[in-house]
């Protein structure tokens, strides 16, 4: 992956300054030299969402051990409403940052090399879930007022916090998301003040999703509104990544490499989620570097070299046996539906009856749990088990939920919160793990690869990138016929009642196809277990080839063609 050809758009910077200092902006990346890395990200340890807290938490470390890099952090906000200020050192660091007509006052925590920004009347996102984008439940235009504010303070805040960490020179700034996107404007702004020496940004999409910047909030960003000129004269406001990308400094890039083809290719996202982008697209390189793994081999399957099909054999036996005591014991007030056999105890499954498990946020806009749904409702009594893991307190949104666990009595359960005990044993003693994924940047599927479980998945992003389809998993992919913008707007604007997607044509496409696939695994289980843990030991096989330092080495790159 080499970026030779690569150039920078810059096409919004005569927009905002002028041919003087885009020349002085220029002239601070010559002779810069790649020694800091800053990472930038509205999730972190403590404040989870996605999948992007957990790529925060392992990837720093490997950014830092590369070759000449001084230091690697990162910056993402505290959220003192969801996270507990006494598990983080204060750096006694104060900055003012001025912010529209407004100094802010903020300060600065710490937690070993993560940086936390908080100030007064900021980043008070407040749920039960965690959850760093939900400000105010049950209106989404006001919470994504709220999310906007927030992100853009962020944005002119970082270049101060830059200052008072002493670091002005010698950073690449690794953007994350929409929420950092516009601090590719205000670094350039803090160079040409003097407050940063050199620094560039890069940016990461780990997901579509974009928020319209009205042309008032635009001017927060500016000491000078007056500096919005150009074709932004008359122009109401602009989305964050149409601001971002084309003043970014170096090659865009997701999180995996079919991702990166898809933005702009499938329908999906030139059509529905960014078409807005597509020029942009055109006119860069998108980069797909895949995550590593977020979880470790559990100790059974660590040793990947002398493992054999009788081993996985032996411990699928195990984990399955503790798996159903625990679900048979495990009744928290939260969770609901039964799990039984026959009327009786689960403990008392036999071990040709499979058990499906899907985890993980709860979105009806991407990760297909209404697609699962209705497909369980196809299976008899005692089929199959299917045991689901949606963290969420919206009872609205866990409204399928009970319903599907009534109509399925005894062949569904669902724990709507973190487990406390028995998720290891519930990735490991499971027969297959779900994503039924609208679209998937990354997804998980090696996490249940890892815990030697096979993954069925839909074809879509990342998830094409870890399983190799009847090899280390199977996948499934609906007939193109009903794949039109019409299904997919109508499928979109029912997220928020994912019950009424039941006539959408794509919806009912997947749901066949989701159903069929099963059905193929439930007949490889039973009739075929030579094929079954073959798929588990090439699944393990293929986890282990998704690591964290083939991806930082990669993101290097990207690094490199800023300033080479």
């Amino acid at each position: 992956m080499i970026y030779s050809s690569w150039r920078k758009d810059w096409s919004l910077m005569a927009c905002f300054f002028s041919g003087d200092e885009i020349a002085r902006i220029a002239g601070a990346f010559k002779g810069m030299r790649l020694e800091n890395i800053v990472y930038c990200s509205f999730e972190n340890r403590f404040a989870k969402a996605g999948g992007l807290a957990a790529v925060t938490k392992a990837i720093i470390p490997y950014l830092g051990a590369l070759p000449g890099i001084k230091k690697a952090i990162l910056i993402s906000p505290f959220y003192p409403r969801i996270m507990k200020r006494e598990l983080l050192d204060d750096t006694g660091k104060r900055l003012r940052v001025r912010f529209g007509k407004r100094e802010i006052e903020a300060f600065l925590l710490r937690h070993q090399n993560e940086y936390f920004i908080g100030a007064e009347g900021y980043f008070e996102a407040d749920n039960p879930d965690g959850d760093p984008y939900l400000y105010v439940q049950g209106d989404p235009v006001a919470n994504e007022r709220e999310i906007l504010k927030n992100a853009l303070f962020f944005c002119k805040a970082l270049p101060s916090v830059l200052e008072e960490l002493d670091l002005r020179e010698n950073v690449i700034l690794h953007l994350q998301e929409w929420q950092t996107a516009a601090t590719s404007l205000t670094v350039k702004e803090a160079i040409l003040a003097g407050k940063l020496t050199s620094c560039a940004c890069v940016q990461t999409l780990h997901n579509p999703y974009d928020c319209f910047i009205p042309r008032k909030d635009l001017e927060r960003l500016f000491i000078d509104p007056a500096r919005i000129a150009g074709e932004f004269s008359n122009r109401d406001g602009i989305t964050a990544f149409q601001l971002g990308l084309p003043l970014s400094d170096g090659p865009l890039s997701t999180v995996s490499r079919h991702f990166a083809t898809e933005f702009s290719e499938d329908i999906l996202q030139t059509q529905h989620f960014a078409p807005h982008l597509q020029e942009i697209f055109k006119r860069t390189t998108i980069a797909g570097i895949n995550n590593g793994m977020f979880i470790p081999f559990p100790p059974e399957y660590r040793d990947l070299s002398s493992i054999t099909a009788s081993d996985i054999q032996r411990v699928k036996r195990q984990k399955r046996q503790e798996l159903l005591h625990i679900l048979d014991s495990y009744l928290p007030s939260q969770r609901f539906g039964e799990l039984n056999y026959r009327e009786n105890s689960i403990i008392d499954l036999p071990d040709e009856i499979p058990i499906f498990v899907m985890s993980g946020r709860l979105d009806f806009s991407q990760k297909g749990y209404d697609v699962l749904l209705r497909a369980i409702a196809h299976f008899g009594k005692d089929e199959i088990k299917v045991v689901l893991s949606p963290p969420s307190s919206d009872k609205q949104a866990l409204a399928m939920f009970r319903g599907t666990a009534e109509h399925c009595k005894g062949n569904v359960t669902v724990f709507p919160m973190r487990m406390e005990q028995g998720y290891m044993e519930l990735q490991m003693g499971s027969s297959f793990g779900l994503m039924p994924s609208i679209y998937e940047p990354f997804g998980a599927a090696i996490e249940y690869m890892a815990a030697g479980t096979v993954t069925i998945a839909r074809a879509t992003g990342g998830l094409i990138d870890q399983i190799d389809d009847n090899v280390s998993g199977l996948l499934f992919k609906e007939a193109p016929d009903h794949y039109t913008i019409h299904n997919i707007r109508s499928f979109a604007g029912t997220a928020d009642h994912p019950e009424k997607r039941a006539g959408n044509p794509w919806a009912g496409d997947m749901e066949f196809a989701l159903v069929k696939r099963m059905r193929d695994a439930i007949a490889i289980f039973q009739t075929q277990p030579e094929l079954y843990h073959s798929i588990i030991l090439n699944g393990l096989k293929k986890a282990a080839e998704f690591d964290w330092e083939t991806s930082a080495a990669q993101y290097l790159e990207i690094y490199r063609s800023v300033i080479f």
